[in-house]
């Protein structure tokens, strides 16, 4: 589990598929789920 932030709203999220994630990662979310990392990069 993990503590995100949603533009000022913070929820706890499972990171069961994503275990790789680190603190400060950005990650895609889905019904209280991180699934995937997502890039910095806007290109």
């Amino acid at each position: 589990m993990a503590e995100v932030d949603f533009g000022g709203v913070r929820q706890q999220v499972s990171l069961a598929c994503l275990p790789e994630a680190a603190v400060g990662d950005r990650v895609l979310v889905h019904v209280g789920l991180a699934l995937s990392l997502v890039d910095d990069d806007p290109a």
